[in-house]
C-alpha cells in the first residue's frame, strides 16, 4: 500500500510511536489533523478512556504546539453514538466524500484468531474487517 499524505488522520488504536513523523510523511500540511479518541494509550491491554490520559505531558505539549502552529492540528475528544451522528456518517460514506482504509478481510466462522493477530501487529494500515456472513 503507497502512503501518501492525508488531511485527517483519526487515530482509534493509540500507541504514539508514529506521531515525531507525522508532518513528514502522513500529513499535508500545518492545516491537516490528527485526532485522537485514545490520546497517548499505549497498549490495547490498558483499558479506560481519554479521560484518563487527558492530563499527560506530552498530550499537553502536543496540544500547545498546535494552538501556536508550531506542529499539526492535534485534538483529543470524547465520541458519543447519536442517531443522528450515525446517519450523517453513512450519508458521507454513500456519496463517497469519506472512505474507509481496509487492511484485510477475514472470514469469522474460520479467521477469526488470523483477524485478530494481525490486529495486535501494530502495523495494520485501515481497519481488520471480520466477515459473519463467511
Amino acid at each position: 500500500m503507497q502512503m501518501k499524505p492525508y488531511d485527517i488522520i483519526l487515530d482509534c488504536v493509540g500507541r504514539t510511536k508514529f506521531i515525531p513523523y507525522l508532518n513528514l510523511d502522513f500529513l499535508k500540511s500545518n492545516q491537516s489533523i490528527y485526532l485522537t479518541i485514545v490520546g497517548n494509550k499505549i497498549s490495547r491491554n490498558i483499558l479506560g478512556s481519554i479521560i484518563f490520559y487527558l492530563f499527560t505531558s506530552r498530550m499537553i505539549l502536543r496540544s500547545l504546539k498546535s494552538i501556536i502552529g508550531l506542529g499539526p492540528r492535534y485534538y483529543y475528544i470524547n465520541l458519543s453514538s447519536k442517531k443522528e451522528n450515525i446517519d450523517q456518517i453513512f450519508y458521507l460514506l454513500n456519496k463517497g466524500i469519506i472512505k474507509p482504509v481496509i487492511d484485510s478481510i477475514f472470514e469469522f466462522s474460520n479467521h477469526v484468531k488470523q483477524a485478530y493477530e494481525r490486529s495486535d501487529t501494530s502495523r495494520v494500515k485501515g481497519k481488520v474487517v471480520t466477515d459473519f456472513d463467511k
